[in-house]
């Protein structure tokens, strides 16, 4: 039995759309080798924090320098990139 109004292809949410203030948003979390070429890419509804996508931006990659803004700064995010990780 199907409800009046409900769609089953997807929507907003398999879309990465997100409402916010200035209306719909999606984010881009990318992940970039040394030279600047995307090497992981994920998309967002706009409304959603940043961190919580760094995982799968990153997957199984061990990266030796991580450049993010505050955004994606968690404790556990860091113990996950490793040691010697600085937060400046």
């Amino acid at each position: 039995m199907r409800r009046r109004g409900v769609k089953i292809s997807g929507g907003q949410g398999a879309q990465a759309l997100g409402r916010r203030r200035g209306g719909f948003g999606t984010k881009v979390h990318a992940a970039v080798t040394g030279l600047g070429l995307p090497a992981a890419a994920v998309l967002s509804p706009g409304r959603d924090a940043d961190v919580t996508h760094a995982s799968a931006v990153l997957g199984e990659h061990r990266p030796g320098v991580v450049i993010g803004d505050k955004g994606y700064d968690s404790r556990r995010l860091v113990r996950r990139i490793g040691p010697g990780v600085q937060r400046s």
